[in-house]
C-alpha cells in the first residue's frame, strides 16, 4: 500500500469516525500524533557513533540509548521529532575541540531507545534523566521539537549554562496544525486530542509553549534558523528571541530544516557559543 493510499484511508476513516464518535476519533488522533516513525540512520551517522562510549539509561520502564565522547563538563545534544541522536553527530568534533565532552541520545520511542509512543512532557523528562545520569551538563544544543523539550526541561528544573536552539518551534500549535492539515481533521477532533494529552499529564496545552516559558529562562541562548526552512518558519525563532532574555538569532540560507545540522558554519558557531564559558 502506498503512502498516498494510506493517507486517503486515514482521512476517510477520521471523517466517518468523527461523525459517529468524536471522542473515539480524538483518542485515535492522539495515538497517531504520539507515535513517531523510526528512520534508519545513514552510514555517515553510524560511523560517527563508533568511537563513542555507549550508555543505557532507565526511564519510565524503558531503556534510553545514549553515547558519550570524552569526559568532564558535557554538552548535551537533543534531536527533534522522528530524529535520533546520531543526527547531531556533526557537533561532536567542534565541541570536543573546545574542551567539552559530548552526550547524544535517542529520545523515547526514537532511534534505538525503547517505547512506541511519546509526548513532549516525556521527551523533556527523558532529557532530564539523561542529564541526571551524565552529571555536570554545561551546555545544551537542541534541534526542532527537541528545543521545545529542552525549554520544558529547563522550566521544570534542569540547569545548564548556555543553550543553542536550531530551528525551534514557538508553540505546539506548529505541530498540531500540520498534523490536522495532513489528515484533514476538524477542530472538534483536535480539541479532544489536546484534552486527552492535558488529562494524562495534568498540564494545560499552553504550558508547552516555548514563547510562554521564554521570559523565565536565565541561560544565554543562541538561535540558528534557515530562512528557507519549510517545516518551521523563521518567524518562530524571531518570536522566541523577542521573549528570551540574553538571546540572539543567527540566520542561514539554503540549508533548510535538516541539512542545517551538518553545515560547518552552523556547528562551529553553535560549539563556540556553547563552550564560551569553558
Amino acid at each position: 500500500m502506498t503512502d498516498a493510499m494510506s493517507l486517503t484511508i486515514l482521512r476517510g476513516g477520521f471523517r466517518i469516525l468523527g461523525k459517529a464518535s468524536p471522542a473515539i476519533a480524538s483518542r485515535f488522533a492522539e495515538a497517531l500524533f504520539t507515535t513517531p516513525r523510526r528512520h534508519r540512520p545513514p552510514e555517515r551517522e553510524r560511523d560517527a557513533m563508533r568511537d563513542a562510549t555507549p550508555l543505557h539509561i532507565a526511564f519510565e520502564g524503558m531503556t534510553l540509548r545514549a553515547w558519550r565522547w570524552g569526559a568532564g563538563p558535557a554538552a548535551l545534544l537533543v534531536h527533534g521529532w522522528e530524529g535520533r541522536g546520531a543526527q547531531m553527530a556533526s557537533f561532536v568534533a567542534p565541541l570536543r575541540e573546545r574542551g567539552l565532552s559530548v552526550v547524544a541520545y535517542d529520545g523515547p520511542a526514537h532511534g534505538r531507545s525503547g517505547g512506541k509512543r511519546t509526548t513532549l512532557p516525556q521527551f523533556a523528562g527523558a532529557l532530564r534523566a539523561v542529564a541526571d545520569r551524565v552529571g555536570d551538563v554545561d551546555a545544551l544544543i537542541a534541534h526542532s521539537f527537541g528545543c521545545a523539550a529542552a525549554t520544558l526541561a529547563m522550566h521544570d528544573g534542569l540547569h545548564v549554562n548556555r543553550v543553542v536552539f536550531i530551528a525551534p518551534p514557538v508553540d505546539p500549535a506548529t505541530y498540531t496544525r500540520r498534523f490536522s492539515e495532513i489528515l484533514h481533521l476538524d477542530a472538534a477532533i483536535m480539541d479532544g486530542m489536546k484534552q486527552c494529552i492535558e488529562r494524562r499529564f495534568h498540564r494545560k496545552w499552553t504550558d508547552f509553549s516555548v514563547a510562554g516559558m521564554a521570559p523565565t529562562m536565565t541561560a544565554p541562548l543562541l538561535v540558528i534558523h534557515d530562512d528557507g526552512d519549510d517545516e518551521i518558519p523563521l518567524r518562530e525563532s524571531e518570536q522566541i528571541v523577542e521573549r528570551w532574555p540574553s538571546s540572539r538569532l543567527m540566520v542561514t540560507s539554503g540549508l533548510g530544516h535538516h541539512r542545517i545540522l551538518r553545515d560547518a558554519s552552523v556547528t562551529g558557531a553553535a560549539a563556540a557559543f556553547a563552550a564560551a564559558n569553558s
